[in-house]
């Protein structure tokens, strides 16, 4: 149901404000002995019989305590060759977007990295209502217009005007129909390529914020000394 960014917005604090409490009842847990999510080897639990190996093994939940997280950050997706105009068109879109205002510069230009090159001809749809949204569009030259239920609304779709900004986030049914009213030429990038920039850059933040931690002295005492990887990274992600 999500249909504007001030919904989306919404929607995502209450998303993590689940997950941190999701997060700590889970931690409780860990710590009291609980171990429902465990099944031991050479116990079937259900039967309380022996000999008979379980079939799952201990798991890492979270980064359960004790366990060790990878902090690798993950790789970037592929990117695609453009102009210094192209570039600097995106650039100024992507600095302006509500998605990406808060961005460092370089997380931005990885962004601006990944999109790729299409082209549409005259009077073909570039979305059509009620479809999966999963791409992001900025116009390079031509012209698009929107349509709903037959009739054209809003404005020109032109040279640097984007849309489809919900698709990275949700995956949600087009509200409207796009339409080229020329042959025109769009940028897009798509959304698990856009989470996957997202989430490099988190794990790389995370990753250093973490070695920060851990050389920090207290009375002489270093935290990575004192704090276990479970405790030093719930640190930082708070």
């Amino acid at each position: 149901d999500i249909g504007t960014m001030d919904e989306a917005k919404a929607e995502l604090m209450n998303l993590r404000s689940l997950a941190y409490e999701f997060r700590y009842e889970l931690s409780a847990k860990l710590e009291s002995g609980d171990n429902a999510m465990d099944v031991e080897e050479g116990t079937d639990k259900t039967s309380g019989s022996k000999g008979k190996k379980g079939k799952g093994k201990r798991k890492n939940v979270m980064g359960a305590k004790g366990e060790d997280t990878d902090t690798q950050a993950t790789a970037l997706p592929p990117s695609h060759d453009k102009t210094k105009e192209v570039r600097e068109m995106l650039m100024g879109v992507v600095a302006h977007n509500i998605l990406f205002r808060s961005c460092p510069r370089e997380e931005r230009t990885a962004i601006v990295d990944v999109f790729e090159k299409c082209v549409f001809q005259a009077e073909e749809f570039v979305i059509r209502k009620g479809e999966k949204g999963d791409h992001f569009y900025v116009v390079d030259q031509g012209v698009c217009s929107a349509w709903d239920n037959g009739q054209k609304v809003g404005k020109v779709l032109d040279h640097g005007i984007c849309f489809g900004e919900l698709a990275l986030m949700y995956n949600q049914p087009r509200a409207i129909d796009i339409k080229a009213q020329t042959e025109v030429v769009l940028w897009r990038i798509e959304r698990m390529a856009y989470k996957q920039i997202v989430l490099h850059f988190k794990q790389k933040r995370m990753s250093q914020s973490l070695h920060m931690l851990e050389n920090i002295k207290v009375n002489d005492c270093r935290l990575g000394d004192t704090l276990d990887k479970y405790q030093l990274q719930t640190l930082v992600s708070a």
